[in-house]
């Protein structure tokens, strides 16, 4: 998500959100990332914790060709299937588009991150 000046990030594998992250931040914010450590984060970003399952499909064409095919294919059947009832009993679940998330040929291209 994001707006004119701001941005909010997903810090993974801490599972928090972080809002109001900005250029004029983004520096320090990756100190604290490089240090996990949240006490560290800029004035003016906010940390909340992500609660439910994420579902990361890498979607980045650029880098391998496959992810650019399979990952929007993915993506498309994860969000039919997530429309069972059966699933939404299961509390929230979110797919996401990212960028290339490691490994080459035959490297799985999608990460799960759940309670």
């Amino acid at each position: 998500k994001s707006s004119a000046t701001s941005h909010t990030m997903l810090w993974y594998p801490k599972r928090v959100a972080l809002s109001g992250v900005s250029e004029g931040n983004i520096e320090a914010l990756l100190v604290a990332i490089g240090e996990d450590n949240l006490d560290l984060l800029p004035e003016g970003v906010a940390a909340a914790p992500l609660k439910g399952t994420d579902i990361l499909v890498c979607c980045h064409r650029q880098r391998d060709a496959r992810c650019g095919y399979c990952g929007p294919v993915l993506v498309a059947e994860f969000e039919k299937e997530l429309e069972d009832p059966k699933y939404k009993a299961a509390g929230e679940v979110r797919v996401h588009k990212v960028s290339h998330v490691g490994g080459h040929k035959y490297a799985g291209n999608v990460l799960v991150y759940g309670p």
